[in-house]
C-alpha cells in the first residue's frame, strides 16, 4: 500500500518528534492555539519552508511562463534608460528567475531586475516579448508535491528552529539536530540535482548561518 502523501501538518508532527515530543497532533500549521507546541509551529514552520525553497531550485517547484507586458508600462522613461520592457512578475515567484532564450542555451543569460511599478511587482529587462519565456522557482506550498527527501529536510530544519523553546534539553540536542538537518538538506539537493538541471547554490552550513548557531548565538540569535 503506497504511503500517504505528506501534509504540512504531518511534517510539523515529524519536526516535533525530532524534538522528542511524540503524540501531539497538529491540525493546522497556522493555528491559533496557545499550546507551546502549536505556537512554535505557527511561528516557524512557514518561515522555514520558505527559506528551504529559496535555498535550491527544486525541480518540482520550477515554473515556465510567457511573461505579459505590464499594462501601465507605456513609457520607458518610467524606469530609466537601462531597460526596454516591463513585464508582470508571476504571482508565485520566489527565486531563481531567468529567461529561457537561445542565448541562455549557451550559458549567457539576459539581465533583468525585479522591482515595483505602481505598487505591483514587475520584471525589467531588454528581452523582447516574443522571447519572454521565464523560468523560476515558485513558492509552492503544496505539501503533496514534496519528495520524501525534501520532507525529511524540512522536518529536521523546523526541529532546529523549535527545539530550544520546546525542550528543557533543547540546547544540548541542538548540535546533533543541526548536523542531521544539514545532512538531510544536502541529500535532498543531491537527489533533486539528479532529476533536473538546477543552478548550484554556494555550499555551507545553511542551518548554522541562518540561525547563528556557529557564531555562539543560540537558535534565535540570542547570546548567552
Amino acid at each position: 500500500m503506497p504511503a500517504a502523501a505528506p501534509t504540512h501538518e504531518s511534517i510539523a508532527e515529524m519536526a516535533l518528534s525530532y524534538c522528542a515530543i511524540d503524540g501531539y497532533t497538529i491540525t493546522d500549521v497556522d493555528g491559533a492555539e496557545t499550546d507551546k507546541e502549536q505556537v512554535a509551529i505557527t511561528r516557524f514552520y512557514r518561515r522555514t519552508l520558505k527559506q528551504l525553497l529559496e535555498l535550491h531550485p527544486w525541480t518540482w517547484a520550477q515554473r515556465h511562463v510567457t511573461l505579459t507586458l505590464n499594462a501601465e508600462a507605456t513609457d520607458g522613461d518610467a524606469w530609466g534608460v537601462e531597460w526596454l520592457y516591463a513585464y508582470d512578475a508571476p504571482a508565485d515567484y520566489l527565486s531563481d528567475g531567468h529567461f529561457i532564450s537561445p542565448a541562455a542555451i549557451v550559458g549567457v543569460r539576459p539581465p533583468w531586475r525585479l522591482s515595483q511599478l505602481s505598487g505591483a511587482p514587475v520584471i525589467f529587462t531588454n528581452v523582447r516579448p516574443d522571447c519572454a519565456t521565464f523560468q523560476y522557482t515558485a513558492e509552492d506550498d503544496t505539501a503533496a508535491d514534496f519528495p520524501e527527501a525534501f520532507v525529511d529536510a524540512l522536518a529536521l530544519s523546523v526541529a532546529v528552529r523549535i527545539t530550544p523553546v520546546l525542550n528543557s534539553k533543547g540546547n544540548a540536542r541542538l548540535g546533533a539536530l543541526v548536523q542531521q538537518a544539514e545532512a538531510a538538506i544536502a541529500n535532498a539537493r543531491a537527489k533533486d540535482t539528479q532529476e533536473g538541471d538546477p543552478h548550484p547554490r554556494p555550499d555551507g552550513t545553511w542551518i548554522n548561518s541562518r540561525h547563528g548557531y556557529a557564531s555562539g548565538a543560540d537558535h534565535f540569535g540570542r547570546h548567552g
